[in-house]
């Protein structure tokens, strides 16, 4: 050490060549090989789970431990809460992030990922509705303004073919379509058993024009009822398979998300008002109370909990957007490649295909 502070000051005074100075340590540079890394966690069943002795296991846990365990690291566990995982990876006093992060847009500003080993997706968690409440449901969907409006329409066309065929008929065949309000009822009776193609045969046109306007009626009306059965229909098959499928629906009811989550971006992003929460236990426990209407994450971290801690909540068959999870570095951190290379290596292997058994079965 003496003979290389020596030579630097010979190099300054003969030469005037200025000593190197020692290198400041990158924000992304690897670890010494003797160093421990710290490793962000943070609760969510069945990709990291905290045990009661305090060690982890679960889906990210037990990959992130064999990709370790191969590239001969050391490492310890660091709890933190949803928003302490991205900003540990900026300050520095977080080197990975092994529970499953979301690489979007704006957390690519911020850090690194490695290469991406599950697929899901945004799903949303629900009540599971009760018989009173579809009861409830259905009340409300056939009393709806679509249905409504549809129902009015139908309504008009039954009133003004009877007005016309009463109009056309009430000389020539007083007996079925007499003069004045009676006469005008009968013949919106006829159109009625005609469009339902009931046909009593109780009131019958004899003039041409009279029954021109019934051949005419007879087809319009096929249109007219296959169209409100059918808004009918469609409108109780949706409610049958939940109410929520898109953002707008989202925007209507109360929606719960994990704070500085993918989910919780895709909110922002488009314009649901969503109320962020620490925890996916959290979240889960407010809408099971209905303090949330709805609670948006990853599909498999909610269908494992629905299965397992809260059955008295379904998950709907909706994906709002694909979404893969990668283990989070620095940017620029010298430990993408090495453990990519690990990834890469066990995710080819039984031992992926184990761990994944073991916590999602076939």
């Amino acid at each position: 050490m003496a003979a290389a502070k020596l030579a630097s000051a010979v190099l300054v005074l003969v030469c005037g060549i200025p000593a190197p100075a020692a290198a400041a340590p990158s924000p992304g540079a690897a670890p010494p090989a003797s160093a421990v890394l710290n490793v962000g966690a943070l609760s969510a069943p069945p990709f990291m789970i905290k045990q009661p002795d305090g060690t982890w296991t679960g889906v990210a846990a037990e990959l992130w431990n064999e990709v370790a365990r191969r590239e001969k690291l050391a490492w310890r566990y660091d709890e933190r809460a949803p928003d302490g995982l991205v900003a540990g990876i900026i300050d520095g006093s977080l080197d990975v992030v092994a529970y499953p992060m979301v690489p979007t847009l704006e957390r690519e500003r911020l850090m690194d990922f490695t290469y991406s080993w599950y697929r899901t997706g945004i799903g949303i968690a629900v009540q599971r509705p009760s018989e009173s409440r579809r009861w409830l449901r259905l009340g409300q969907t056939l009393l709806s303004a679509g249905i409504l409006k549809v129902l009015a329409v139908l309504l008009l066309s039954l009133a003004v073919a009877g007005l016309v065929m009463w109009r056309f008929e009430k000389r020539s065949n007083p007996d079925h379509f007499g003069p004045g309000l009676k006469g005008y009822g009968d013949g919106v009776w006829w159109a009625a058993v005609t469009a339902t193609s009931v046909g009593y045969g109780d009131r019958v046109p004899v003039t041409p024009a009279g029954r021109a306007v019934a051949v005419a009626w007879m087809l319009l009306s096929v249109l007219f009822i296959s169209a409100f059965t059918g808004s009918v229909a469609a409108r109780v098959a949706i409610e049958h398979f939940e109410e929520i499928r898109t953002a707008d629906d989202l925007r209507r009811v109360r929606v719960v998300v994990i704070e500085a989550s993918s989910s919780a971006e895709y909110a922002r992003r488009h314009s649901i008002r969503a109320t962020p929460v620490g925890s996916a236990e959290e979240a889960f426990r407010a809408v099971a109370r209905g303090d949330a209407d709805a609670f948006l994450a990853g599909e498999a971290i909610l269908r494992h909990q629905t299965l397992h801690a809260f059955p008295e909540l379904i998950v709907l068959p909706t994906i709002l957007e694909p979404q893969t999870y990668s283990f989070g570095l620095a940017n620029g951190s010298l430990l993408r490649e090495r453990l990519n290379r690990r990834l890469l290596e066990v995710l080819d292997e039984p031992v992926w295909h184990s761990i994944s058994y073991r916590y999602f079965g076939n």
